[in-house]
């Protein structure tokens, strides 16, 4: 008998142990499908982490591992580490001022995008692998205008090459290309403090290693807009260039059917305000058409400006490498009572009274901004009597009521809203 309950639980024991190496095998399936759906980036050292060396001046964009600056190899690197390129950095080089974090990590790069007699600056890098023929790729990176410098330029794009282009101190100094990435329409950067996302979609031609960034358009084809004003020392020609910060650089492979590296999202907004919907990547073969919930085309574009009145689906259709596919951003418009109900709800919530019990001064603070929806003041005793009615004045959101005459015991203060909402708290008076 004895034997036969061993048997009994070393059976158990064993299926136990198998069911948890189940589990386990089970576990770390579902992770390595994870890791596989993950996006690996092909673009070596994309936001310039890795060094050789510390920069100690202008011009030393080889100093970033895997980064060269293909022409004349004077485009800029900028670290943390450096005591004179530092990040962030007030000082320039050349004409170029500023003050930026980097957009990931302690470093950015710096390239010229405009100068006189189309004087050009790049940045270039070799992908991890061959981009596959007919395989769609995304591309993105983050791009801002230095501050102090007179341009802004559109153009600021992103090209693959198979080949690399090789440094050399002679003209010509602008590598003239059909320029795969920008923003949709290629607008002017109109950022000088924060960073820009620029992206797009890319259908490779099989025979792609490099992935190079700047302005690949001559002066007559590159617009520009002053940064500052008439009579400032930028505009009397401090300087005639366009200058822009570059950082977090990424090249993904995608699955067209799949999942891809950005999303459509959906939004809300107050009735009578308006909205963008979408994004803004661009790309050579990048044309998103929407519609509205009823089928009717609305623009070709990569986003869209949108007012509706009441919750609203919008359809947005657009080919990646020959897969169509279909996304419905919806937008979210409360109905009016709605809207009340919960702005009554944040101001109750946001009413605060102190001190709480009081003595001769009570402060009504708001941690919600009321600067213009209360106006009038009511203090009640415990029997629902009516003691005073007053008009208040907030200031930084908060307003004082005197108290001194009145007795010790319990109080309710109510406050009137513009929209004949009443706020109301409780409130000690212990002289």
């Amino acid at each position: 008998m004895k034997g036969l309950l061993k048997s009994y639980l070393l059976r158990d024991k064993i299926s136990l142990i198998l069911s948890k190496h189940i589990l386990l095998l089970y576990f770390f399936g579902i992770l390595t499908l994870y890791r596989a759906q993950t996006f690996q980036n092909l673009v070596p050292n994309g936001s310039f982490e890795t060094y050789t060396q510390c920069p100690t001046g202008p011009s030393q964009i080889y100093l970033a591992t895997n980064w060269t600056g293909p022409i004349v190899n004077s485009s800029d690197y900028y670290n943390s580490c450096s005591s004179s390129l530092n990040v962030p950095h007030y000082g320039g080089v050349g004409n170029s001022y500023y003050y930026l974090n980097a957009k990931t990590g302690v470093a950015y790069i710096g390239v010229y995008t405009y100068q006189l007699n189309n004087v050009r600056e790049y940045a270039q890098a070799k992908l991890v692998d061959t981009l596959k023929n007919g395989v769609c790729y995304y591309l993105e990176f983050y791009a801002t205008n230095t501050q102090w410098i007179k341009y802004k330029t559109n153009n600021v794009a992103a090209v693959f090459f198979p080949t690399a282009h090789a440094t050399s101190s002679v003209s010509p100094f602008l590598i003239s290309s059909t320029q795969h990435i920008t923003n949709y329409g290629n607008p002017v950067l109109q950022d000088t403090v924060k960073w820009s996302k620029i992206s797009g979609i890319y259908e490779a031609a099989g025979n792609e290693i490099y992935v190079m960034l700047g302005n690949f358009k001559d002066n007559s084809n590159t617009d520009t807009v002053n940064v500052y004003p008439v009579g400032s020392l930028a505009y009397s020609g401090l300087s005639t260039a366009a200058y822009v910060f570059i950082d977090a650089v990424s090249v993904y492979s995608i699955n067209p059917s799949g999942t891809l590296p950005w999303s459509y999202r959906d939004t809300t907004i107050n009735k009578g305000d308006t909205v963008f919907i979408g994004n803004k990547m661009g790309g050579l073969n990048f044309h998103p058409k929407w519609f509205n919930q009823n089928g009717s085309y609305i623009a070709t574009n990569a986003g869209i400006i949108v007012s509706p009145t009441i919750t609203t689906k919008y359809i947005v259709q657009y080919t990646l490498c020959g897969v169509q596919r279909t996304d419905t951003v919806k937008v979210t418009v409360p109905k009016e009572e709605d809207v009340a109900l919960r702005k009554f709800q944040l101001l109750n919530e946001g009413l605060k009274l102190f001190p709480n019990p009081a003595q001769d001064i009570l402060q009504v603070q708001f941690t919600v901004d009321v600067e213009n929806e209360f106006k009038t003041i009511s203090i009640y005793n415990k029997l629902g009597q009516l003691l005073r009615e007053e008009d208040l004045i907030f200031k930084n959101k908060t307003a004082t009521i005197k108290t001194d005459e009145l007795e010790n015991g319990v109080y309710v203060l109510k406050l009137h809203s513009k929209s004949l909402q009443t706020v109301s708290k409780r409130f000690v008076i212990n002289h």
